[in-house]
């Protein structure tokens, strides 16, 4: 199983090396990529797209160096009539052109080899940019219509016409996110391939501590760290999660995770659902919390299952992608008024 994702009518696709899964609540479906009529592109990743429909993101990823996407492909697909199309049905030559394909704030987007950056919005391509740094291969919006851009060991930030203002090397150590802060000043963290954390404050100055008004926090023993739309900040450690609240300017230490073996490394993720929880994987199960009255709950706890990634069908159902043999893993919470 590499990804998965649900169409516009709350179905979920499972990717798989061979081929498609499709889940609709009560069977599955299995359909090969040579029963579609789809070439084998080694896809990896399924992204929804603004039509309703999802694309299918396949490449080869060797190092060295590192991350490469070598042969980068993506098709279109129809998950109604189950039929396909190339990306170059969308944008001429995109084939032999493409640099970077990604998503974010639900939107999917892609770099050309020719540096121009577009988004697609409302079944169109928008072309925003022409990127001055050909170096750059990922791009995502700021605040007042910027940009924030990394390339292999830089961060870049642009304006709105994708002109760069700021450059921040790293240069001992490759990038592979970032996550963007607007609470007490604008800023944005980056998480690095060794998975430390850093932070670029406003005027792109490295710094391994966050201030906040009343108390610092050094980020060396930050494994991962998440920012929710309330602009609480989540920070897992190797035996704790602690969340600081920006408006109210307070901390809350979560004791009854302290647990020296939960899993450490930052890869397993913190996510939003649509109704503000935050669940946070520990990987071998979820912390999940409401900040109603300290509300803490578990799920799968000490049942043998990883996860990487969680996908919400509705405001009851949450869908969790498993590294393990379980595939996708279902679990229905209860809503608190």
């Amino acid at each position: 199983m590499e990804d998965f994702e649900f169409d516009e009518f709350g179905r979920a696709w499972i990717l798989l090396t061979n081929g498609l899964v499709l889940y609709d609540g009560n069977k599955y479906e299995y359909m090969s990529y040579s029963q579609l009529g789809i070439p084998d592109y080694s896809f990896k990743e399924i992204y929804k797209n603004s039509s309703g429909g999802i694309y299918l993101v396949g490449y080869r990823d060797y190092p060295p160096p590192k991350g490469l996407r070598v042969n980068l492909k993506v098709i279109s697909f129809n998950p109604l009539l189950r039929t396909w199309q190339p990306l170059s049905k969308e944008i001429e030559n995109i084939e032999s052109d493409l640099v970077n394909f990604f998503t974010f704030d639900n939107q999917v987007a892609l770099i050309k080899k020719n540096g121009f950056f577009y988004v697609n919005n409302n079944e169109k391509w928008e072309k925003k940019f022409k990127i001055s740094n050909i170096k750059i291969k990922t791009i995502f919006p700021a605040e007042r219509g910027n940009w924030h851009a990394i390339s292999k060991n830089t961060y870049f930030k642009l304006d709105k016409n994708g002109i760069i203002t700021d450059i921040t090397m790293l240069p001992e150590i490759e990038i592979k996110d970032f996550i963007q802060f607007t609470g007490n000043a604008e800023k944005c963290f980056l998480r690095l391939e060794n998975d430390n954390v850093l932070l670029i404050d406003k005027e792109s100055n490295i710094q391994n501590k966050i201030f906040f008004n009343k108390k610092s926090i050094y980020l060396d023993s930050v494994v991962n760290i998440y920012v929710d739309k309330n602009k609480r900040v989540w920070l897992k450690y190797l035996d704790n999660v602690t969340v600081y609240d920006d408006i109210k300017d307070n901390f809350q230490i979560f004791k009854e995770i302290r647990n020296p073996n939960i899993y450490a490394r930052g890869l397993f993720p913190i996510k939003e659902d649509n109704l503000g929880n935050i669940w946070i994987d520990l990987g071998s199960g979820f912390f999940y919390n409401q900040l109603i009255n300290e509300d803490v709950s578990f799920f799968f706890k000490d049942k043998g299952i990883s996860f990487r990634g969680l996908q919400q069908i509705n405001d009851s159902i949450i869908y969790f992608n498993s590294y393990k043999g379980d595939g996708i893993v279902t679990a229905i919470i209860s809503l608190k008024i």
